[in-house]
């Protein structure tokens, strides 16, 4: 697997504006998706894949075709 390499100071890295791109999993493993990304999928959810050492999210809307069918309302 290989993987990007960004090598900056402290200071450089401060004025990039990359900077609000690059994220990293918390100690949950979950990872923040700015709010103007996630704005742009409403009511999606995603397939979650590893392709050539990238993690792919690929959209999927659901469409109930009988509300008893919602899994999203069974406990």
């Amino acid at each position: 697997m290989s993987f990007r390499i960004l090598r900056v100071n402290k200071k450089t890295l401060e004025e990039l504006n990359e900077l609000k791109k690059l994220q990293k999993f918390d100690k949950l493993g979950k990872i923040y998706i700015p709010k103007s990304i996630r704005d742009q999928f409403p009511n999606c959810r995603f397939y979650v894949a590893l392709i050539d050492g990238k993690i792919i999210l690929d959209p999927v809307k659901i469409e109930y075709t009988d509300e008893d069918q919602n899994i999203e309302n069974k406990g």
